[in-house]
């Protein structure tokens, strides 16, 4: 195999194929990634994973993570919304985008469905149904 123009260096080609290249991979101790070119013109990569030393890591600060998730809620900020704006402008309850995050749902679960309702209205009284 022929190394790639300013690429990362290749593993030399071992007679089991593709698993026997992820094989001497694996057995080297190499931290840099490998890229090599199959014969069918697949190309496979590895990316090792760096390593992350611990005096470089801070510690987690469970409770102000709490006092954020508390904060940060989809309902205090459409009550903050609704707060800011006057008179005829405010809307009662939350906006569909506030729903969809609350209750996890498509965009089209909050709008009307303006056929079903047309249906409805000219359609004649289900007697099973009682209003």
């Amino acid at each position: 195999m022929q190394p790639m123009p300013d690429g990362p260096k290749q593993i030399r080609p071992v007679k089991f194929g593709l698993a026997g290249k992820y094989l001497y991979m694996m057995r080297s101790k190499d931290t840099e990634p490998h890229t090599v070119v199959c014969k069918s013109g697949v190309v496979a990569c590895w990316h090792p994973e760096r390593s992350f030393p611990y005096e470089h890591s801070k510690p987690i600060d469970l409770k102000k993570i709490e006092t954020e998730k508390q904060s940060s809620g989809a309902l205090n900020k459409e009550i903050e919304c609704i707060a800011d704006l006057q008179g005829s402008l405010s809307r009662t309850g939350p906006r569909n985008y506030l729903l969809r995050e609350i209750f996890y749902t498509g965009k089209h679960e909050w709008y009307t469905r303006h056929r079903e309702e047309r249906l409805r209205s000219v359609a004649a009284p289900d007697p099973k149904r009682q209003k």
